[in-house]
């Protein structure tokens, strides 16, 4: 497993090797006791690692059909479900043309319980945004119907959200069993 260090500490490391190269430099002495001593004049460069733009809401619709899953069913009357669904579908994000994949894993009692994963958003462009994706999942005895509704957390992107960072909240609604259609809303909060 390769681990990167931390931006902080990349940017703490530069900081100290730039105050120490500034203490190398040639000093300039004077003769004259009028004179008041030079101060060495240190230029530190800017670094920023952080996203630049300002926050933005941005919303998104997709209706996600699975194209792989494996879910177990075990216990008295298999009535808890557990396992991942690969699933995707279209939307438009800052009006332009994506797809949404969402990975995701599950562990319901009888049809409710918590759920987590992953969502990519692609643009035709080539630019992704990765999140990550953790919520509860509700099942209505009466319509069999399941509601979701959780969070979502930045994790990075490439080409036009290369630096993004952001957090939000979505919902969702399936009318039928585990591995149907999904409709799902998001709404994040989103900087790059």
């Amino acid at each position: 497993m390769t681990t990167f260090a931390s931006p902080r500490i990349l940017v703490a490391v530069a900081l100290v090797g730039t105050f120490a190269l500034a203490g190398c430099g040639a000093a300039s002495s004077s003769t004259s006791s009028t004179s008041s001593p030079t101060v060495p004049t240190v230029s530190v460069p800017s670094v920023s690692l952080a996203p630049t733009g300002s926050a933005r809401e941005v919303t998104f619709t997709t209706v996600f059909a699975s194209k792989n899953r494996r879910v177990a069913e075990v216990g008295p009357d298999n009535q808890i479900a557990y396992g991942w669904n690969d699933l995707d579908g279209p939307t438009t994000f800052e009006g332009q043309p994506a797809t949404v994949e969402f990975q995701g894993s599950i562990w319901f009692v009888n049809g409710s319980g918590p759920f987590s994963g992953f969502v990519t958003i692609t643009l035709e462009d080539g630019s992704s945004l990765g999140t990550n994706v953790a919520g509860e999942a509700s099942l209505d005895p009466t319509t069999k119907a399941t509601s979701f509704s959780g969070r979502i957390t930045v994790i990075g992107g490439t080409g036009a959200y290369v630096n993004s960072s952001g957090a939000g909240s979505w919902t969702g609604l399936r009318e039928g069993a585990v591995g149907d259609a999904v409709t799902f809303v998001g709404s994040i909060s989103l900087t790059s």
